[in-house]
This record gives structure tokens, C-alpha cells and sequence, in this order.
């Protein structure tokens, strides 16, 4: 959610680029209205209380990930009680919601995310949204696994971890793929904690 302070109907706004350009679907458009105001239309003013036929600055935007399938199935613009006691709006924006159904993606399956001793998990379906093939699985280290990387039929290859040790390729055939893996993720004083 976001205060976008845009609106369809401004000529000069932007926020159809802004969705077009990021994949974004809008809540509001798609639960409500079905299409977008024109641009330079008469603005859809909230009246009080206001309606979900209303359009607000305020935007619920989301789009879907290779691992993960959202269905919007619910906007609502919820003034509730949001009034004082002489019955004036506490803001000049209504809260909103959106309620979502989900599923895990039909092609990319992923686990438990983990990332280095400060909980930055990370992974690399951005680098990879086309799916390419992995010629090749890259590791490094000496007396511990020190980095794990993965390279693409293209040669690029998506690394992390440290840079110590020395870094040992196994090469993929043509005809082979990599099914699963599993890496323990573990410091000094600590047990290892699987992931896959």
C-alpha cells in the first residue's frame, strides 16, 4: 500500500507508467472499477461516508512472483468508525485494505531462505526470471564452505557467500540438471541448520 498522491483521472499523473513499467495490478481497478478512470475524466471525489467507487491517492499495488501466485479477492475503502466525536474524518485518508488468496508458483519452488549471520535472506529468481538452465555449480572454500554459486547456460554466474578458500566448478552435460541440493548453514558455535 501506498500513498501515491496520483490519481487515473489527473491528466498529468503518472501512475498508469508507474504500474505499467513494475507489472504492478492495481486492487481498486481490478475489484471495483475493472478499467481505469480516463485520463482527464471528472475525479472520482469520496463523499462522506465514502464508497469503494470512490478513488483515493492512496493505492494497494501488488503483482505476483515466480514463486508466488496472489489473487486479490477483497478491496475494501473502511471508514468504520475513523470520525471524531463531531463526527469529522480523523484524517483526510480512509484506511483500506485488500485482502489476498495466494499459491506457491507453478514453477519455482523455494524453502526456508536464509543469508549470513544478520538474517538477510536473498535468492536469485530476479537474476534468473526467465528460467534459464544451469550449466554449472560453483563452490569455494578450504576448511569450510565458504561461497555457492550457480552459473546460467548464458556463463553468468550467481554467487554468494565469502571469497575465501578455493573455488571448484562441476560442470553440467547437456542433458543433466540439477534435481535439489543440500547446504547446512552453521557458524563456529552454533549446530548446522539444513535448507534446501
Amino acid at each position: 500500500m501506498m500513498d501515491s498522491n496520483t490519481r487515473y483521472t489527473r491528466a498529468d499523473d503518472n501512475i498508469r507508467a508507474l504500474t505499467a513499467s513494475n507489472g504492478l495490478t492495481d486492487a481498486w481497478l481490478e475489484l471495483v472499477k475493472g478499467s481505469a478512470p480516463a485520463a482527464g475524466a471528472e475525479p472520482l471525489l469520496c463523499g462522506t461516508p465514502p464508497t469503494n467507487a470512490c478513488e483515493v491517492v492512496d493505492k494497494i499495488l501488488y503483482r505476483d512472483a515466480p514463486q508466488l501466485t496472489l489473487v486479490a479477492n477483497r478491496y475494501q475503502l473502511n471508514p468504520g468508525n475513523f470520525y471524531d466525536s463531531a463526527g469529522k474524518p480523523l484524517s483526510d485518508h480512509y484506511p483500506l485494505y485488500a485482502q489476498f488468496g495466494w499459491a506457491v508458483g507453478s514453477s519455482v519452488c523455494t524453502s526456508d531462505q536464509f543469508g549470513g549471520p544478520h538474517g538477510m535472506p536473498f535468492n536469485d529468481l530476479a537474476d534468473n526470471s526467465s528460467g534459464r538452465p544451469l550449466s554449472g555449480v560453483t563452490l569455494r572454500g578450504a576448511e569450510r564452505l565458504d561461497s555457492v554459486g550457480a552459473i546460467l547456460d548464458t556463463g553468468k554466474l550467481l554467487a554468494h557467500g565469502g571469497t575465501g578458500g578455493q573455488a571448484t566448478t562441476l560442470s553440467l552435460g547437456a542433458n543433466e540438471t540439477l534435481t535439489s541440493a543440500t547446504i547446512s548453514v552453521a557458524s563456529t558455535t552454533t549446530a548446522p541448520a539444513c535448507s534446501r
